[in-house]
């Protein structure tokens, strides 16, 4: 696993959940379990696969490809086989999510983002909380949706250095009926008279 992002696959003949992988450090051959690697910020939660645009999965299957974002290098990924009643595992998450989807009437490409808020969230960047803009692919991207931060240069409390102001993901600290929270989204549509669907769905706070 190389610093930024990776394009992983599995090679056995079965799913494999994203909770039994395990995250090697080839400077000192530590071994940390998935779960452990996300809290202590060496990777993102999120592993990504590509259909018409990006959807997040907890189960990467046999020959396919997908992306997943690592804050620094020099690891290896090691994949362990399990029965298949692990497929179904899924982490409890600790925020509130809303997620806004865009795409074209005639164009089989979807783009989205996520917003959160959370008790143990953080306003500023924290790597992994806070979800770097996906790749984009060569050619044309006919819709996109991004969320913009002045996150440059600010470090979170794993050492991780923000190198992007733009991102997938973006949770915030829970705040009072009082209160506002606020997000700024970048929008571009390369097909303008093609119409545009704006679309979302959030939990209950």
């Amino acid at each position: 696993i190389q610093k930024g992002w990776n394009l992983i696959s599995n090679s056995l003949v079965r799913p494999i959940s994203k909770y039994n992988f395990e995250v090697i450090h080839l400077e000192d051959n530590s071994t940390y379990t998935f779960d452990q690697a996300v809290a202590y910020g060496f990777i993102q939660p999120s592993v990504y696969g590509f259909d018409n645009g990006y959807y997040t999965t907890n189960s990467i299957y046999p020959f396919e490809g997908y992306f997943w974002h690592a804050a620094r290098g020099e690891m290896l990924l090691k994949i362990r086989p399990h029965d298949f009643n692990q497929l179904s595992m899924v982490a409890e998450k600790d925020h509130w999510e809303l997620s806004i989807n865009a795409s074209l009437s005639n164009i089989e490409f979807n783009d989205k983002v996520v917003l959160g808020m959370g008790e143990n969230a953080d306003d500023g960047f924290k790597y992994g909380e806070d979800e770097i803009e996906l790749p984009k692919f060569i050619g044309n991207n006919p819709v996109d949706l991004v969320i913009e931060e002045n996150w440059i240069e600010f470090e979170d409390e794993n050492g991780n250095i923000a190198e992007s102001n733009l991102y997938y993901s973006n949770i915030k600290k829970s705040i009072n009926a009082d209160q506002s929270q606020i997000w700024k989204i970048n929008f571009k549509n390369e097909y303008p008279e093609s119409p545009l669907y704006l679309y979302w769905s959030f939990g209950e706070l």
